[in-house]
């Protein structure tokens, strides 16, 4: 998601909200986690992203904590709006094939 939110957390964060849903950042890791309802894995999402299923964990910020701070600590891009309320699927799919596209025809050093 860097590559389509851009290096400028500013931008990333307007780029972000058009999921609609909330978006974590981990800046140590350098990562972002779009949260989506529980699904079926559909299509792969390429070498740039994946697919997080049972099993899987991740941090989660506390309520609030939407700026990131010296500790490198995970944050809220896009805080959760309401329970429930998550990220379409759709548009997560359509920013990571945009953002896989833009690395792509960046030269790689």
């Amino acid at each position: 998601m860097h590559a389509a939110a851009h290096p400028d957390l500013a931008t990333a964060g307007t780029v972000l909200r058009a999921l609609n849903g909330p978006v974590i950042h981990d800046p140590r890791n350098q990562r972002f986690y779009a949260l989506v309802p529980s699904s079926p894995p559909g299509p792969s999402l390429g070498r740039h992203a994946e697919l997080l299923g049972l099993g899987s964990y991740i941090g989660v910020p506390r309520v609030g904590d939407s700026t990131q701070t010296e500790t490198w600590s995970s944050y809220w891009v896009v805080p959760m709006s309401a329970p429930g309320r998550l990220c379409n699927p759709h548009r997560v799919t359509s920013l990571v094939k945009a953002a896989t596209a833009l690395l792509n025809q960046t030269p790689q050093s």
